[in-house]
């Protein structure tokens, strides 16, 4: 626990010491576990990514039998415990809110109970901080519910607390989503007045913040400002999009350029409304780069690997899954009604066909084959092979051959893609099924 790398080995350690404890209320100086041991785990939960519900019950767990042997929650493990509360599933909703609410009261009430000194309390702080609030302000606003945001604004307002840069941002990114422009020139501001900038973190905020709503006249035409800050302004699929170069009284400085989280939430939100051709078209700009763009930190991307396509190969993926365009092939008895009817009723298929999926396909296998793709992409290419194929199984087992001979997995598939493996193991592969 004290000294692997690996966060399942680090929890399996931690689960057979906790079992070999008589009492779990006894002292901790009686323990093999000591605190340092718990907020080393909890930083190793804290790099986990993505956070699921997995993640949620494990550290609460863990910082649940941290106070049950006299140690200090830290207000960074209430911070991340909250933001846990509600991760781990695709929408957040009024109930992943009111569980968040319910480790805030926890946090609470905390406050009123005595702990052992461990040494580290007087390093960190255990009450509710700004991040606290900042957190539970971002779930109310995952949740699109005015309840939950006026109620997380109402309980940071009464924190008396200084807002943060997040904290400004976020509230960008809704006043901004919502059409109060108004007042998103009052956060802009008062960014600027504490000597802050909108940066192009706050800029990916306000573009997704539109684009997940499906309106993206806004966005593309933030990004066909920032994309001229690297490639001329020749791109005919931007045309229709005027660039905007100034936002909320914030100039876009010639220096700024699009992120790789930019490129990322672009093809995310298109992909996934169905918009395959400008979809492409930003994925074009990004494989054209010289170098992968920057994260939003401003550190430089593992070009080696090709890691950082990993979310816009996803989205497609999710594309093909949402909108794939299966074309059944006619008998011959039928040909010829069959071109009357294509000629006069039928349009032409969709770019989410078969031939397109393929194509991404191996351009995803030739690229990123030095990867580790998570379960869920995984899950993703499969549905897409279904949809775009008719659900031809000997169609998807040539899938998923490809892909387990591409990213071996040493410990096997759980769940549904052990369920899905066993049962394409059965079909006859062909060689260079389309």
């Amino acid at each position: 626990m004290r000294t692997s790398s690996s966060l399942d080995e680090a929890w399996d350690a931690f689960s057979i010491l906790r079992e070999l404890e008589p009492d779990a209320s006894h002292s901790v100086r009686s323990s093999r576990i000591t605190f340092r041991d718990i907020h080393h785990l909890a930083r190793m939960l804290a790099r986990q990514k993505p956070r699921t519900q997995e993640t949620f019950q494990r550290l609460l767990n863990l910082l649940t039998y941290l106070r049950v042997i006299g140690g200090s929650v830290h207000s960074w493990e209430w911070n991340l415990l909250l933001d846990c509360s509600a991760k781990g599933s695709r929408k957040t909703t009024e109930k992943d809110y009111q569980a968040a609410l319910q480790v805030y009261a926890d946090l609470q009430r905390s406050q009123d109970t005595p702990s052992a000194d461990d040494g580290l309390s007087r390093k960190f702080s255990t009450k509710p901080d700004i991040v606290t609030f900042t957190t539970i302000l971002a779930i109310a606003i995952r949740s699109r519910s005015e309840n939950c945001i006026r109620h997380a604004s109402e309980l940071l307002i009464q924190s008396d607390l200084q807002p943060n840069r997040v904290t400004r941002l976020l509230a960008l990114s809704h006043l901004s989503a919502t059409g109060r422009l108004e007042l998103v020139e009052q956060v802009i501001a008062q960014l600027q007045d504490e000597g802050q900038d909108v940066g192009i973190d706050g800029l990916n905020a306000i573009m997704w913040a539109h684009a997940q709503h499906g309106h993206f006249d806004l966005p593309m035409g933030i990004y066909r400002t920032l994309r001229n800050h690297h490639f001329p302004d020749d791109h005919a699929f931007l045309s229709h999009y005027p660039p905007i170069s100034d936002f909320g009284g914030f100039h876009i400085p010639p220096e700024m350029v699009p992120d790789c989280a930019t490129y990322t939430l672009l093809v995310q939100s298109l992909a996934y409304t169905g918009r395959f051709v400008e979809a492409v078209k930003i994925f074009e700009d990004l494989v054209a780069l010289p170098e992968p763009p920057l994260t939003t930190k401003g550190r430089k991307v593992d070009a080696s690997s090709n890691a950082h396509l990993l979310p816009v190969y996803r989205a497609f993926f999710l594309g093909f899954a949402r909108h794939g365009d299966y074309q059944r092939p006619r008998s011959k008895q039928r040909l010829d009604t069959a071109l009357v009817s294509r000629l006069f009723n039928k349009p032409d298929p969709g770019p989410w066909n078969a031939t397109n999926f393929h194509t991404m396909l191996n351009m995803f296998l030739a690229t990123c084959d030095n990867t580790s793709p998570t379960e869920r992409t995984i899950y993703w290419i499969m549905i897409a092979a279904g949809r775009v194929s008719g659900n031809d199984e000997i169609r998807l087992a040539n899938v998923w051959r490809r892909l387990n001979e591409t990213f071996e997995r040493r410990d096997g598939w759980r769940g549904r893609m052990s369920r899905m493996s066993q049962r394409l193991a059965n079909f006859e592969l062909g060689d260079d099924l389309p």
